[in-house]
């Protein structure tokens, strides 16, 4: 994974592991691997050698969630 693209709290900070090292663990919330299909799908080509996505505590705490809903309706035309 040295060549892996480490996402922190959302934001690109670059590649190699020596990134992630230099985290403080008792900050994070989650560190999640990806690899394959699931990082090309998530990161386009930056995400070819894999990614590290971490959550620090402090944006855990400050996610929002968002809520949507719609309608889609058909109706009969007149000839």
């Amino acid at each position: 994974f040295d060549s892996a693209l480490v996402v922190v709290d959302g934001v690109d900070r670059g590649r190699g592991m020596s990134l992630v090292d230099a985290l403080d663990p008792a900050r994070l919330a989650t560190v999640e691997v990806l690899k394959g299909d699931a990082a090309t799908l998530l990161h386009g080509a930056r995400g070819r050698h894999g990614v590290v996505r971490i959550v620090t505590k402090a944006a855990a705490a400050r996610a929002t969630t968002r809520t949507t809903s719609g309608e889609i309706g058909v109706a009969p035309t007149a000839d």
